[in-house]
């Protein structure tokens, strides 16, 4: 082979490798993150638990605006409610190096109601916090 013809295939072999290297690069990835908190009464059996599902979008690099989101939630047993809930994020940074923070939060009820106005029993409140990052990465409390 001619040099030409030698400096022509090493350039074009070098070419599809940098192309094959910055497709691969450009990924995007959506990750979902399961977190729960259980409550057990003071026999050892769950009565309430709370669950968190957070999902985000990266490349490894950057945080991407969507898709991303959270929701909630519950199991509850027999004599315990859930009053309310809410869920959304305490803030999202999208861009190079950027985080988020979402949130889980759910109030319940044990005792029993009766009719509208008349109960016995106390409200208690579970939250669940969950941090993501660029790349992936994740912590939950």
């Amino acid at each position: 082979m001619n040099r030409r013809v030698k400096l022509l295939v090493v350039f074009l072999v070098l070419s599809f490798l940098l192309m094959s290297v910055s497709v691969a690069s450009a990924a995007t990835f959506t990750k979902t993150v399961k977190y729960t908190k259980s409550y057990k009464n003071l026999l050892g059996i769950t009565v309430v638990s709370h669950t968190a599902t957070t999902w985000w979008t990266y490349d490894g690099i950057s945080l991407y605006s969507y898709p991303k989101g959270v929701s909630t939630d519950w199991y509850c047993a027999p004599l315990f409610y859930c009053v309310s809930y809410r869920h959304g994020w305490d803030w999202y940074t999208a861009g190079i190096y950027g985080s988020g923070r979402s949130y889980s939060h759910a109030v319940f009820y044990s005792g029993i109601t009766i009719g509208e106005y008349i109960k016995a029993g106390k409200n208690f409140t579970s939250t669940i916090r969950t941090k993501v990052y660029y790349n992936g990465t994740h912590w939950a409390f």
